[in-house]
């Protein structure tokens, strides 16, 4: 059990508060947790500069000694704990004028933004296979650059387009070459995801 924080007038009294200093602490030492929570301010802001933000106010704002601190009794994990507060600033952000200050949060994306979950951790567990599945996308992307056809099978897939003759016709190509480009597809990401299952820490 770590140290109990000494309660800030928005702490109340008598409670499991585990210090910020010990929450600091946690944050620095579990990069799954930090990655988790970009990837879940990626899911709220589908924009990656608005997600390195929130991720940062996410943190500031559990720190912050003015805000309630973490409390076990109702948050039995440092990512429920993070994960709900991300929650509430992202909620306030679509009520504020945050999103007429910033472009890139205008109202046609509120939409998009993730509805605060019962169960943070569920949702923090969401984000980090997105964020694993966007990696294994790059790297495949990587290993096939320069090659027009698998590249656009990846693009119009993405953008609901079904079937070979399609595929064909959005591409500009062949279906024969549609399906050798989806076979090559199939290969390299079979090599992807065995190179990443095979790194430190992929479990």
């Amino acid at each position: 059990m770590g140290a109990t924080a000494i309660p800030a007038s928005n702490d109340p009294p008598g409670r499991d508060l585990v210090s910020r200093e010990e929450l600091v602490l946690i944050i620095g030492r579990d990069a799954g947790l930090r990655d988790a929570l970009l990837g879940w301010a990626m899911s709220h802001t589908r924009d990656p500069p608005n997600a390195e933000d929130l991720f940062q106010h996410t943190i500031e704002h559990a720190l912050d000694p003015k805000n309630a601190a973490w409390d076990r009794a109702h948050y039995a994990t440092a990512g429920a704990f993070l994960g709900s507060v991300m929650n509430g600033l992202a909620r306030n952000r679509l009520r504020s004028p945050y999103r007429a200050r910033r472009e890139d949060l205008d109202e046609t994306k509120a939409a998009h933004v993730a509805a605060p979950e019962a169960d943070p951790e569920r949702q923090l567990r969401m984000a980090r296979d997105e964020r694993k599945r966007i990696d294994m996308e790059e790297d495949l992307r990587a290993r096939i650059a320069g090659k027009t056809i698998p590249l656009g099978v990846l693009d119009w897939s993405a953008r609901g387009a079904k079937g070979n003759r399609e595929l064909a016709d959005r591409i500009g190509c062949t279906i024969p070459q549609v399906v050798a480009a989806k076979q090559l597809l199939r290969e390299q990401g079979a090599i992807v995801k065995a190179k990443r299952a095979s790194e430190p820490g992929a479990a």
